[in-house]
C-alpha cells in the first residue's frame, strides 16, 4: 500500500495551514500502521543466485506513506460539520509489528530444508550504505504456513525522518541448492505500526 498523494496532500496541508480564517485550535492523536504485502508468490530457487537471492518489497516511501497516511485520515473529517486544518504533524513510537512469508504447507519440509537464514533490510536507493538490517528471520513454521522474522526493538524513527528510506528488500541465503527438487513459493506480508499527532483546528 503506498499513498501517491502524498505531494498534493503536503500542499494542502500547507495551505491549510497559514491561509483561511481559524477557531479554536487542539491537538488530535492517534495510531495507524502501513501496510506492504505481495500480490503474488516468489519462487526463491527462481531467484537465487550462487545460493543467495533478495526480493524487493513493492512500493516503498516509508516516511511518505506514514505522513500521507495521517494526512488522508485528518483531511477526510470535519469539525462541527466544517473542514478540519491540520499542522505540524508529530510521529513517534514506530515499530514492524509484522514481518512474515506465507508459504505453502505442501513445500514446508522443503522450506526448512533449504531456507538458511533471511532478514528484511531498510535502504535509501541513493545512498546505498544507508541502509538497516530491521528483521532477521527466525523460524519455518510449517504447521501455520508462516516463516516467522522477529523485528528489532530499537526506536528506527529518527533513522527514517532522517534517511527517508524508499526501499526494503528480503535478502536470503539457501542450504544445499542444487539439490532443490521444487519449487519454494514465498509472498511477503509487513505492517508497520505508529503513534502521531497534530494540531487541528475548525475551517470556518
Amino acid at each position: 500500500m503506498k499513498f501517491n498523494l502524498f505531494n498534493s496532500l503536503i500542499a494542502i496541508l500547507l495551505f491549510t495551514s497559514f491561509g483561511g480564517c481559524k477557531k479554536s485550535e487542539s491537538v488530535s492523536s492517534g495510531n495507524g500502521g502501513i501496510r506492504y504485502q505481495a500480490e503474488e508468490y516468489t519462487n526463491l530457487t527462481e531467484d537465487a543466485v550462487f545460493y543467495e537471492g533478495r526480493i524487493y518489497v513493492d512500493n516503498v516511501d516509508l516516511y511518505e506513506d506514514m505522513i500521507g497516511s495521517v494526512l488522508t485520515n485528518a483531511l477526510a473529517s470535519t469539525i462541527n460539520g466544517n473542514d478540519e486544518r491540520i499542522s505540524d504533524v508529530t510521529l513517534s513510537n514506530f515499530e514492524f509489528s509484522l514481518v512474515q512469508f506465507d508459504i505453502f504447507p505442501s513445500e514446508a519440509d522443503s522450506m526448512i530444508y533449504h531456507l538458511e537464514s533471511a532478514k528484511l533490510v531498510m535502504a535509501n536507493k541513493v545512498f546505498a550504505e544507508q541502509k538497516v538490517e530491521v528483521a532477521p528471520m527466525i523460524v519455518v513454521d510449517g504447521i501455520n504456513g508462516k516463516v516467522i522474522f522477529a523485528p528489532i526493538t530499537d526506536d528506527l524513527l529518527e533513522w527514517i525522518e532522517s534517511n527517508r528510506p524508499d526501499q526494503m528488500y528480503f535478502e536470503y541465503k539457501l542450504r544445499n541448492f542444487t539439490k532443490a527438487t521444487g519449487p519454494l513459493n514465498v509472498k511477503y506480508e509487513i505492517l508497520t505500526s505508529f503513534d502521531y499527532s497534530y494540531e487541528s483546528s475548525e475551517d470556518k
